[in-house]
């Protein structure tokens, strides 16, 4: 935990510097650069309606105004992964990394976007994350496809590596969504 705890404060100290963002902006593009100079380079975040449609198809968790919401209430929630405090490159960049379970932050973000600022309702919210997260990767990666079982791994690796950083730093942007979107 204490490891956690340091990385999210550098995470801190880098989105907070101007220059250090810049820096990071700059390896970033260099990165996806490459990639793009392979041929893989990272798909841009999928549409608002597309990824709502995945998330009723799919059957995840999720609160029950989700399937009600206008299109343009769901364009103005939608970001992908990642606060709305994060530059878009950022959050762009997260949600490549996260490609695989892209979806499973459309119910995130609805939620978010009706914070009622308590830590019970937040706790709901990480718990829908967290399955609706590992049934994603159930149903793209199961485990009867053994060709799949490497990318399986990594992809559950990536998965932990959320719902820890989730848990310990997100409360203070569920309180600051309740504030936003109630002021």
């Amino acid at each position: 935990m204490a490891v956690l705890k340091m990385l999210l404060a550098i995470v801190k100290v880098v989105l907070l510097n101007p220059r250090t963002r810049e820096e990071l902006a700059d390896i970033v593009a260099t990165i996806f650069g490459a990639l793009a100079a392979r041929g893989e380079a990272p798909r841009k975040i999928s549409s608002p309606e597309a990824v709502r449609a995945q998330a009723v198809e799919l059957n995840l968790l999720r609160p029950a105004w989700f399937d009600t919401q206008t299109a343009d209430e769901w364009a103005a929630v939608w970001n992908g992964y990642g606060p709305d405090s994060w530059p878009a490159w950022m959050r762009s960049a997260v949600t490549w990394i996260y490609r695989y379970q892209e979806v499973v932050a459309a119910p995130h973000d609805s939620w978010y976007s009706r914070s009622d600022g308590t830590r019970e309702t937040w706790w709901l919210v990480m718990d829908q994350w967290t399955a609706n997260a590992r049934a994603v990767l159930a149903v793209r990666f199961p485990l009867w496809k053994v060709w799949l079982l490497g990318r399986r791994a990594l992809e559950w690796g990536k998965l932990e590596a959320a719902i820890a950083v989730l848990k310990a730093g997100s409360f203070d942007a569920w309180v600051e969504a309740h504030q936003r979107f109630r002021a």
